[in-house]
């Protein structure tokens, strides 16, 4: 890891005085083309790929047929260790006695009261497919970047058999063993290129 984040620095030092924003193809494409991909290396060794979860607590009806899948992925992250779960009664008055009308499974995180991202894999850009320029706006150039990547050191519990209903789990396992796409647009500001929105992937 530190091996390639001096490689990525030293591919960025080296381009970023070389590059400008006058690039119309031939070599000067080509330099362009490894500047953007060492930034996206760049970006995602700071910001690896993670499973953002709502605010903790979060309840819910465990006979709910429409919370399920989202139950299925609280009962593994707490068998992972990351979530505490407790079952809690719930009940409702009728004709002045409590009548048991179902179960709730409330997660939580000991300390945690905010949103919580989990770690799920390192994102690894493979190359850039296509750089598609924009309409210059007050003379800054843009373009639109296609990007190859996959998905590197993958978590174990993506596999747990009780997510192999949910449609996002089962695009992050196919993106460990294929190839996806992404998208970012870059724009030049006044001495480099830089990504004014976060990194799209499919």
């Amino acid at each position: 890891m530190l091996v390639k984040t001096i490689w990525l620095y030293l591919v960025l030092s080296c381009l970023a005085g070389s590059v400008s924003a006058d690039l119309v193809g031939g070599h000067d494409r080509q330099r362009l083309t490894l500047l953007f991909l060492a930034k996206l290396d760049a970006y995602y060794q700071d910001y690896p790929l993670t499973l953002s979860l709502p605010s903790l607590p979060i309840s819910l009806p465990s006979e709910q047929l429409d919370s399920a899948q989202w139950l299925a992925l609280l009962t593994v992250l707490s068998e992972e260790g990351w979530l505490t779960r407790k079952q809690k009664a719930q009940k409702r008055i009728d004709n002045q006695e409590r009548v048991l009308i179902g179960q709730v499974q409330i997660f939580s995180r000991p300390g945690a009261s905010v949103r919580l991202a989990l770690p799920l894999g390192m994102v690894r850009v493979i190359e850039i497919d296509t750089m598609q320029p924009l309409p210059q706006n007050n003379s800054q150039p843009a373009y639109v970047l296609r990007f190859a990547w996959q998905l590197d050191e993958a978590v174990d519990w993506l596999w747990a058999p009780a997510l192999d209903g949910l449609s996002d789990i089962i695009r992050l396992r196919l993106a460990s063993r294929q190839r996806q796409s992404g998208t970012v647009t870059a724009h030049w500001h006044d001495t480099d290129w830089r990504f004014d929105t976060p990194p799209q992937l499919r």
